[in-house]
């Protein structure tokens, strides 16, 4: 008897930063990898970029995710993610894409000009932005 939304780590990080304007897209970095796009200040949902392979048979997740960056060196990690905003950028073609997440704070590599790193805070205005915008 009570409102309820649904939305992953992405989209409410998303909520948090997207300035409403042509596409853009969230990636966080975590446990696993989040995703999420915006078109014109409206999400798509239920986006799973995370399982889609991204090389040798294994998907972003198993790559850029929590268990992977601990079981290899930090230089590897980050090579990784890097590997795959490039794979990301040229399909979805994204204004913006925000990089967020617990593990975003752990790139330490110049990255192209149209990604921006986020901080964690906006996963918190994110979900106020959800229950304060009937448009989303």
């Amino acid at each position: 008897g009570k409102p309820c939304r649904a939305a992953n780590d992405a989209d409410i990080q998303g909520y948090g930063v997207i300035e409403g304007r042509g596409l853009e897209m969230v990636i966080t970095l975590g446990t696993g990898m989040g995703a999420a796009v915006f078109t014109n200040g409206h999400l798509a949902p239920n986006l799973e970029l995370g399982h889609h392979p991204l090389q040798d048979g294994k998907s972003y997740e198993e790559l850029v995710g929590e268990s992977a960056r601990l079981a290899v060196e930090h230089e590897v990690w980050v090579a990784r993610v890097v590997l795959a905003l490039e794979q990301i950028l040229p399909i979805w073609n994204p204004r913006v894409l925000y990089l967020g997440g617990g593990n975003a704070k752990e790139i330490d590599v110049p990255l192209p000009e149209r990604v921006q790193i986020v901080p964690n805070v906006a996963g918190i205005l994110g979900g106020i932005r959800l229950w304060q915008d009937e448009g989303h």
